[in-house]
């Protein structure tokens, strides 16, 4: 379903801001975005995923980046960027074992992840804790695999 007109107006400034390196007013339109009537939850899993990677470029932003990108995944479960930055949000603010977890997660909701997704898998540090580096092995086969 196609946005409302108003939000693909609002939508396309606030990107085009971001562009131009104005991430205030980005996320300025980006909220107004949100507050609309009539827009479903796919375009507003969009506009949080686009707040989380504007909150992600902020000096300390990564706890306020995982929570938009976590209300994205809650809005659009099966959509794989989402779960992407979520996964690589918190794997830089060292929380493997939840990075894991949303990888699991999207693996069993939607197998055949990309090549993408294994490139954040194969990002993560040496995990020293035995079962997390289980999982990881088991999570980064699969994404070698195609999910």
């Amino acid at each position: 379903m196609p946005p409302p007109p108003r939000f693909a107006e609002l939508f396309d400034t606030a990107m085009a801001a971001r562009a131009e390196g104005r991430r205030a007013a980005a996320a300025r339109l980006l909220g107004l975005c949100r507050a609309l009537d009539g827009v479903d939850a796919s375009w507003r899993a969009v506009t949080a995923l686009q707040l989380g990677f504007l909150a992600e470029r902020l000096p300390g932003g990564d706890a306020e980046a995982i929570r938009w990108f976590e209300e994205a995944v809650a809005l659009a479960p099966t959509t794989e960027v989402s779960s992407r930055a979520l996964c690589a949000a918190r794997l830089r603010a060292g929380q493997v074992s939840a990075a894991l977890t949303e990888a699991e997660r999207f693996f069993a909701v939607r197998p055949g992840a990309s090549a993408d997704y294994a490139r954040v898998l194969a990002g993560f540090i040496p995990v020293a804790n035995p079962a997390e580096a289980a999982r990881l092995a088991g999570v980064r086969a699969r994404a070698a695999d195609g999910g």
